[in-house]
């Protein structure tokens, strides 16, 4: 398969104004249609959700940002009011431009029943069949890769009549913005990748050392933490040792919220490693986890099932699963071997359960056909901000140097102590003022380079 390549737009995308909640200043929406396969341009269209945030200073500038989000499944325009926080600074003079990505949020979305931990083998495949049956009717799956997704970012900087922008991608995002600048070169101004996912990445096979790493580092950190090291003398034992049970015989909570009927939670091992990893994402959840760890070592799951369920309901109603699958299926799984997954997997937490999920669901999904080079690194003079940090449970710094290496003009920061994607008051800054300058030369991070400082939960009495 090649490339697919934009044609059959009619007229510039319509906006019309539309107040959100919780963001200020003007905001326009609107909704392109594009073809699903863009080499048929007589078939079948879809919609895309577009929203534009106006700048809100006096002088705005020509070259807008647009804003990828990760996932992948996410849709851009659900975030809406955290991307206006985030970049407060950077719109003062630019646009900033969201397109929910084809099956997700008001783009054609294939939403579909997101699979537990634990699900057996078989309801794996069911949940995977039932997604393809729900949207058989208006979705031809195999046209929602990461390829399309970057034609219909081309489609609407053309229908908005933008000449060049700027990207800034999070976690999956980094890829498409990649296969954008790969694809639109001359378009592009400037870069922002944040927990840098490369087209070659093969999601998750790297969740399982990179998600070890990071909880080596966090107990590390609270041995060196005298009320950490005083209140959980024996953390790391504790966290085996509850794995070693949950293998033999998982844990049932019963948890009574204060509104809505009790619902009974089976821990399992799979289960509680896969929770392990997702707390490793947010760094305060991560504070709480030696405290979680002896809790649980101790026979009381409450909190940790009370978190599993929490994150289970937050990734199903974020993640546009069907969308997730027909990215990482033929872009990340098929390209995962046995010989990989015996390498990568053997003594971490995460094992390779989750790799063996996706690996069941990915086998009853259509197989969409890659270009040839969609693999190799993309290579460019642009100018790229990117950001990494040292604890990453996914996308370790490894990841954004070997991206930086094929950018000469780039610069790449490693963040000590930060985990996935770090949204601050100091990262928002650097990156405003990147993005106004256009080049990382001469850019001041210091605030960047202190380490993350953990103040690690601690009971007020002893547990």
């Amino acid at each position: 398969m090649g490339w697919p390549e934009v044609q059959g737009l009619a007229a510039p995308l319509a906006l019309s104004p539309c107040p959100i909640e919780g963001v200020e200043g003007v905001a326009l929406c609107g909704t392109l249609s594009v073809p699903e396969d863009w080499s048929a341009p007589e078939g079948r269209h879809i919609p895309l959700r577009v929203i534009v945030l106006r700048a809100t200073g006096p002088a705005p500038v020509g070259d807008p940002v647009y804003l990828l989000t990760g996932g992948p499944g996410q849709a851009a325009t659900e975030r809406i009011a955290a991307f206006a926080h985030e970049q407060a600074r950077t719109r003062v003079r630019r646009d900033l431009v969201l397109v929910d990505q084809r099956g997700t949020g008001g783009s054609n979305p294939l939403r579909c029943d997101t699979p537990q931990e634990d699900d057996p083998d078989d309801v794996l495949r069911q949940r995977a069949h039932a997604c393809l049956e729900r949207h058989a009717a208006s979705a031809d799956v195999r046209f929602y890769t990461t390829p399309y997704a970057a034609a219909d970012l081309e489609a609407v900087r053309l229908a908005l009549g933008h000449e060049r922008i700027n990207l800034d991608g999070g976690s999956y995002g980094t890829r498409l913005a990649l296969v954008y600048l790969r694809r639109y070169p001359e378009r592009v101004r400037s870069m922002v990748l944040r927990g840098v996912s490369p087209t070659d990445f093969r999601n998750p096979l790297p969740f399982s050392q990179a998600g070890q790493a990071a909880l080596d580092a966090l107990l590390a950190a609270c041995r060196e933490d005298a009320r950490c090291a005083s209140a959980f003398p024996n953390v790391g034992a504790e966290f085996q040792q509850v794995l070693d049970t949950l293998q033999k015989s998982p844990a049932t909570v019963e948890l009574k919220p204060e509104k809505g009927p009790a619902k009974t939670v089976r821990v399992s091992r799979e289960r509680f490693a896969q929770l392990v990893h997702l707390i490793l994402f947010i760094t305060p959840l991560a504070r709480q986890l030696p405290f979680l760890i002896h809790r649980a070592a101790q026979g009381h799951f409450e909190e940790f099932a009370g978190l599993a369920v929490a994150f289970e309901d937050a990734i199903a109603a974020q993640i546009y699963w069907g969308l997730q699958l027909a990215v990482v299926c033929p872009e990340d799984l098929a390209r995962i071997t046995p010989e990989d997954v015996a390498r990568e997997t053997p003594g971490t937490f995460l094992g390779d359960s989750l790799i063996h999920s996706y690996q069941l669901i990915c086998a009853e999904w259509p197989q969409a056909r890659m270009p040839a080079d969609y693999w190799q690194p993309v290579q460019s003079s642009v100018p790229s901000l990117l950001f990494s940090g040292t604890r990453d449970p996914s996308t370790p710094p490894r990841f954004g140097q070997e991206v930086a290496s094929h950018l000469s003009r780039s610069r790449h920061i490693v963040m000590p102590g930060a985990t996935h994607i770090n949204p601050s008051g100091c990262v928002d800054k650097v990156v405003s003022d990147f993005i106004a300058a256009g080049t990382a030369e001469g850019l001041d991070t210091t605030c960047l380079q202190e380490p993350f400082r953990w103040e690690f939960f601690i009971p007020k009495q002893k547990p």
